[in-house]
């Protein structure tokens, strides 16, 4: 492409690489040739591939967005669970560990909740509890 002494010969050998390559590697070094030589073609062409790159990353985003909003919700969900569970078998929850039960991740509430439907009181569920993480949000490992 260097070696085309025309300006819109080169640009459009150029875009036509540009756009007949699905290779991320030449595309890389596509990019890192236009960084290094200064290269700028604002061609509608350009402009249709920067948007779909922008667009896509945004779909990306709200995609993780959205599996990180069903995770808070699962984890949300089964913590009502637990507190529902100990109020009904133990009669309460006492204020120290409906604070201990916000923050614990999926997997420790999970075990909670079996915990909650087994314990044969509250003192034993509160073996099961994970020891406070050291931010204070509750997660930690398994008291012993």
């Amino acid at each position: 492409i260097q070696a085309v002494e025309e300006e819109t010969t080169r640009r459009r050998l150029f875009i036509a690489l540009v756009s007949l390559t699905d290779n991320e590697e030449v595309l890389e070094m596509i990019e890192q040739y236009i960084e290094e030589e200064g290269v700028l073609l604002d061609t509608p062409f350009l402009r249709k591939l920067r948007r779909e790159g922008w667009e896509e990353g945004r779909e990306e985003g709200r995609e993780e967005g959205r599996e990180e909003g069903r995770e808070e919700g699962r984890e949300e969900e089964r913590s009502r669970m637990v507190h529902r569970t100990i109020l009904l078998r133990f009669g309460a929850v006492p204020p120290d560990l409906d604070a201990h039960l916000r923050g614990l991740s999926l997997d420790e509430l999970e075990a909670l909740f079996e915990a909650a439907l087994t314990a044969p009181s509250l003192e034993v569920f509160r073996a099961h509890l994970p020891a406070p993480a050291p931010n204070g949000n509750g997660a930690g490992e398994t008291v012993p």
